[in-house]
């Protein structure tokens, strides 16, 4: 069976220090290095309003079944290998809505929604 994890990041996960009114969240390092697969999936639509061609991407992260991923982590230092040629995603993900539930043959992956923070 071929590595489809062909992706690395660094998964950091909120810090538990108390936050005051207004400070924004710091995040500490959890995983350095961890092999994923970045799947990138690009809507276009209508803006009945406007007339407008609407491009919507959505993010999904899929992680080996053992990496400890929770909603709230980020990941950061994107760095993609796709045939052969290696290059850097700018920005930091969050992980959004949670680890998806899968069963069967699927469930040798843990898929998580993504959304572009920065």
């Amino acid at each position: 069976m071929p590595n489809i994890f062909t992706d690395l990041c660094d998964v950091q996960r909120r810090a538990t220090t108390a936050q005051g009114y207004g400070s924004k969240p710091s995040y500490e390092l959890h995983l350095t290095g961890q092999p994923f697969r970045l799947v990138t999936k690009s809507e276009r639509g209508l803006n009945s309003v406007t007339g407008e061609w609407l491009v919507s991407t959505s993010y999904a992260g899929h992680f080996p079944t053992d990496v400890d991923i929770q909603e709230g982590d980020r990941l950061a230092n994107v760095a993609l290998d796709r045939e052969g040629d290696s290059n850097e995603v700018t920005g930091t993900f969050q992980v959004d809505g949670g680890v998806m539930p899968q069963r069967g043959r699927a469930s040798r992956v843990k898929i998580v929604g993504l959304k572009r923070v920065s």
